[in-house]
């Protein structure tokens, strides 16, 4: 038995394939190379009334971005400035306690002072900047 063309197309147009040939050629799912769909970017402020406004992307400012630099030394003797106090403090209260014969006393005492003396070097540092 031979089928006859007219079943057989008639099924190609209304099954899964014949679906979707007829979108090709209708075109709605047609897209070449030069169908390129250009989309602006749709930016949204606050005005000073508190209100949205559409603005333009030539008008909105891009972020702002540092010159790059090397590598910067200014922050570099940070640690010395933890580290000496409390290294001055230390030496100061092992001689202290060598020349009174009070072992832990002044010891403490001074790393106590060196510490609090280095914080607060770290933190004029950074209020001046």
């Amino acid at each position: 038995m031979i089928p006859d063309e007219t079943k057989v197309r008639r099924q190609d147009e209304t099954g899964p394939s014949g679906i979707f040939d007829s979108l090709l050629q209708s075109g709605l799912t047609k897209s070449g190379s030069d169908d390129k769909i250009k989309k602006d970017k749709v930016i949204f402020t606050l005005d000073h009334a508190g209100d949205i406004k559409k603005v333009s992307q030539n008008l909105v400012r891009k972020k702002a971005t540092l010159p790059k630099k090397g590598f910067d030394f200014r922050n570099l003797n940070i640690g010395y400035y933890i580290l000496i106090p409390i290294i001055g403090g230390t030496i100061i209260g092992l001689t202290l306690d060598y020349q009174f014969r009070t072992k832990p006393f002044f010891f403490g005492l001074f790393l106590f002072f060196g510490t609090i003396a280095g914080f607060y070097n770290l933190f004029k540092l950074l209020k001046n900047e």
